[in-house]
């Protein structure tokens, strides 16, 4: 999401400065709230209630994609885990192929 977000930004001239970077999303948040800038951050983030901060839709937010990773235990031998999984993996690589 990072790397999209500042390949839009030079795409559309505009020059970031960026003066800290933090680990986790909620501290970003925080930050915020205490004035000290702002973040990007998923839309599922506004759950967050921080009362100082506003949240704000970016225009065009479709050329944003956020990595989802699948996790499961190899050794598991439950036919639902199977099948989701292969169903998953079905999934994303029709989306690799544009259908």
């Amino acid at each position: 999401m990072y790397a999209d977000f500042v390949r839009a930004c030079e795409a559309h001239g505009v020059q970031l400065r960026v003066v800290d970077e933090v680990p986790r999303m909620v501290t970003a948040i925080d930050l915020v709230a205490a004035g000290g800038g702002v973040t990007l951050v998923p839309a599922s983030m506004r759950r967050y209630q921080q009362e100082s901060v506003r949240y704000c839709r970016v225009a065009g937010d479709e050329a944003f994609r956020a990595p989802l990773h699948l996790v499961t235990k190899p050794a598991v031998h439950n036919p639902a885990v199977e099948r989701f999984r292969e169903t998953v993996f079905a999934f994303a690589e029709r989306s690799r192929e544009g259908r």
